[in-house]
């Protein structure tokens, strides 16, 4: 896919504080599958402020899905409900979901980066697997869709 034609739109802002107040609205997905990336940003030369963005797929790294209680700190003492691995473009799929909230643990080069999510698999449309991308920038795990500008 040419990066050149999409359009990323990020939908989560730093900050676990931020994540927690507003997963319902920002954080829902219509299905439990996406692509795992690695964001650089890079500064352009010689324009203030501005900068463009690397992605770059995480392959190999090991996802887990894990139900989310709202006074539940990730993880603790919960089962895992599913696991997988993400492929070399990065795709991965959770299968067997049903809908809830979840915790995503990407675990990439020994490190847990942690993510809630709210899977609402009714408003599923024309929803792509490849559109949604949870993406590693600057050390946090967060979720951003591509849309396709033509």
């Amino acid at each position: 896919m040419n990066w050149l034609s999409v359009l990323m739109f990020s939908l989560l802002v730093n900050g676990v504080a931020f994540q927690a107040a507003d997963t319902q609205k920002w954080n829902t997905v219509e299905l439990t599958c996406g692509k795992l990336v690695h964001v650089e940003v890079i500064p352009l030369k010689g324009v203030a402020n501005s900068f463009t963005e690397k992605l770059t797929p995480i392959k190999k790294a090991t996802l887990r899905l894990y139900r989310r209680n709202d006074d539940t700190p990730c993880c603790e003492g919960q089962q895992t409900v599913a696991e997988t691995t993400s492929s070399r473009d990065g795709g991965f799929e959770f299968k067997k979901a049903v809908p809830g909230d979840y915790w995503v643990v990407a675990n990439i080069e020994g490190k847990d980066y942690k993510l809630a999510i709210n899977y609402t698999p009714e408003n599923k449309g024309d929803a792509k697997c490849s559109d949604i991308l949870y993406e590693l920038k600057r050390d946090d795990l967060q979720l951003a869709r591509m849309i396709l500008v033509e």
